[in-house]
C-alpha cells in the first residue's frame, strides 16, 4: 500500500499557477493544513492555498495555489502532500491531475449524432408560485 504521485501533477506545479488535482482514496483527505507551511527557519515551504476536498466519482478534487514559491520549493510540494496523507493515516492513494472535461463525455459522443447529453439546472416552480 502506497501513495502514488503521478508525473502530471508534479509538472503542473509552477510559480503563480493554480492547479486542480484529484486524490483517489476511500477516506476524505484534509490537505488544508499545507496552507503556507513554514519551516523552522521561518521560510515558506508549502503552497499559498490548498482548498478543501470536493467529492467526485473516484476520489476528491482539490485546488492548490502555488503563489510565488520558487521552482525549487515547488518540487517539494508533492512530498508534503504524501507526508500529510500518511499523517492522516491514509496508506493507499493516488495524486494526479483529473481527466479533461472532454474525456468524460467520449462515451456519449461515440453515439453522435443519434445521442446528445446536456447539463441543466433542476426544473423548479417559479419564485412564489406552486407547481
Amino acid at each position: 500500500m502506497t501513495v502514488t504521485v503521478r508525473r502530471g501533477f508534479r509538472s503542473a506545479l509552477r510559480p503563480e499557477a493554480t492547479v486542480v488535482f484529484q486524490v483517489s482514496t476511500a477516506e476524505p483527505p484534509d490537505l488544508m493544513a499545507l496552507n503556507a507551511v513554514t519551516d523552522e527557519e521561518g521560510l515558506e515551504r508549502g503552497p499559498k492555498f490548498v482548498s478543501g476536498p470536493l467529492p467526485v466519482p473516484g476520489g476528491r478534487l482539490m485546488m492548490i495555489d502555488c503563489g510565488d514559491l520558487p521552482p525549487r520549493t515547488l518540487r517539494t510540494v508533492p512530498d508534503l502532500v504524501v507526508d500529510r496523507l500518511a499523517a492522516a493515516g491514509i496508506a493507499e492513494a493516488t495524486v494526479a491531475l483529473p481527466r479533461l472535461i472532454g474525456d468524460r463525455y467520449g462515451t456519449v459522443g461515440a453515439f453522435a449524432p443519434a445521442a446528445r447529453a446536456f447539463l441543466a439546472a433542476p426544473v423548479a416552480a417559479p419564485m412564489g408560485g406552486s407547481s
